[in-house]
């Protein structure tokens, strides 16, 4: 069993009982502690969580990175590497985390972007397509927080430099293309919501052609037919909306 590091890992739950596990389990032996902050799930999650030793806090839901905001205050260290329930860390990421810790190069930095490498109901994609797709997950969050819109649940580190780790956090977005239509369909009215209280206009010309360039330019300038199916499936999904503004 690796030595624990100084490090609080977050994750955000509603009714996820079946992807929850590997996240716990891809963390809870070398992290000082896990906390889950749920919102009020009717499934098995929250004995799920507390059964690989998690600290569970219920909080209604507020939006994403709110959510994630209340989940770091609870945390007693500093530095907080911040998992989605469907997220779980390669084991390469965990060696390359650890050795920050243990030689003392943690602090060159506030936060860390880290890959992402997703999976479409327990199926690898291509990395060639996917590793364009970084954001900041490995922060200390007395220099940086979650932004508080209910959509986007991005971290802002307001001082200090923003590193790059080399491995990634391993995503399964969906199970099914079920939740998959309904997780997009969730998001897009929260997106919605946030354009409606900025008093943003619908424009018939972006209704008609957004959509088409925005699956053009991913789907095929960046590489996204090599999965085929799975490909348009992640070209379409929400994180493929958010990834496009993010750095490489």
């Amino acid at each position: 069993m690796p030595q624990k590091v100084p490090l609080s890992v977050t994750i955000i739950t509603k009714n996820e009982e079946k992807r929850l596990p590997d996240a716990l389990t891809s963390t809870q032996e070398w992290v000082d502690e896990i906390i889950v902050v749920d919102s009020k799930s009717t499934d098995r999650t929250q004995e799920i969580a507390k059964a690989h030793g998690a600290k569970v806090t219920v909080h209604p839901f507020e939006g994403y990175g709110y959510q994630k905001n209340v989940a770091a205050q609870l945390c007693r260290n500093d530095w907080i590497l911040s998992l989605d329930a469907d997220e779980c860390v390669s084991p390469k990421l965990r060696d390359e985390i650890m050795a920050l810790f243990q030689q003392a190069t943690l602090s060159k930095y506030t936060g860390y972007k880290i890959l992402f490498t997703e999976q479409f109901m327990g199926e690898n994609t291509n990395a060639r397509f996917t590793n364009r797709m970084r954001r900041i997950r490995l922060y200390n969050r007395n220099y940086g927080q979650f932004n508080a819109c209910i959509a986007h649940d991005l971290v802002t580190v307001q001082q200090g430099k923003v590193g790059k780790l080399k491995h990634p956090i391993i995503s399964t977005s969906y199970l099914s293309w079920h939740q998959g239509l309904a997780k997009l369909n969730d998001y897009s009215d929260k997106l919605a919501q946030v354009a409606f209280e900025k008093g943003e206009k619908p424009s018939t010309v972006k209704i008609i052609f957004t959509p088409f360039f925005h699956f053009c330019k991913i789907y095929f300038l960046k590489g996204y037919w090599r999965g085929g199916l799975n490909g348009v499936n992640l070209t379409t999904k929400p994180n493929g909306l958010i990834s496009q503004r993010e750095e490489t």
